[in-house]
């Protein structure tokens, strides 16, 4: 997956957030997910604003915000939730990949 236009930086676990400017739940993903990402180390937060890039969302097939992939090390989209995600369904992939980063 080339990430380089969501500023996702390599080689760390990315939260990424697609939002937009009207979308009434996106505050409390963003709260959420910056929560989430500040109680793991190594992983990253990014909130991606479609508002002005709507190729983006066209690009990583984006059609309801919030939109939420959760982006491995090496670039791997492992989990992708519509809507607001749940903490408890964040954090079982989390704990997947850190499982996973342990044993390889």
């Amino acid at each position: 997956m080339d990430l380089a236009d969501l500023g996702v930086a390599g080689g760390r676990v990315a939260l990424v957030q697609f939002s937009t400017e009207t979308c009434a739940r996106c505050p409390q993903v963003r709260r959420l997910l910056q929560g989430i990402a500040s109680a793991h180390p190594g992983v990253d937060h990014v909130d991606v604003d479609l508002t002005h890039r709507p190729d983006l969302a066209a690009r990583h097939r984006v059609l309801s915000t919030p939109t939420t992939f959760v982006i491995s090390p090496d670039a791997a989209l492992v989990a992708r939730f519509t809507g607001a995600p749940r903490r408890a369904d964040v954090e079982a992939v989390l704990t997947e990949l850190s499982r996973l980063q342990e044993a390889s």
